[in-house]
């Protein structure tokens, strides 16, 4: 890869396609896991580091699980508005981080199982 005066280095890929954009992969970044039962656990969302928040984030659970992505005692809720229902069979869904977001108390996650006990993994997406 060649380094171009007053090009932007930061942020981007090292793979680019014959017309210099970027090659669309995901780059994961850092994790945190919720682990879950019937009643409702929070992480805060991960970030980069630089400790800003990634722009979106891979999600998947052991068993069938509902989560929101909400500020500071939010809980999760089955069925509820604005909360993804996440496929406990390894597939994950990727979510956009939602605009506005702060690090710490205001970008938290929170989960709930469907059913059975189980973990909910985030991971940051650059």
């Amino acid at each position: 890869m060649t380094i171009v005066v007053g090009a932007p280095t930061t942020g981007l890929a090292a793979l680019r396609d014959a017309s210099q954009s970027e090659i669309a992969y995901p780059r994961l970044g850092a994790s945190v896991t919720i682990v879950t039962s019937s009643s409702s656990a929070s992480a805060n969302l991960p970030t980069d580091a630089n400790g800003k928040l990634y722009s979106a984030y891979l999600v998947t659970a052991s068993a069938n699980a509902w989560l929101n992505f909400n500020t500071a005692g939010d809980a999760a809720v089955a069925g509820a508005a604005n909360t993804y229902l996440v496929n406990g069979n390894g597939l994950g869904i990727v979510i956009p981080t939602p605009i506005g977001a702060v690090p710490g108390a205001t970008a938290q996650a929170s989960a709930i199982q469907d059913a059975a006990a189980g973990k909910v993994c985030i991971i940051g997406i650059f």
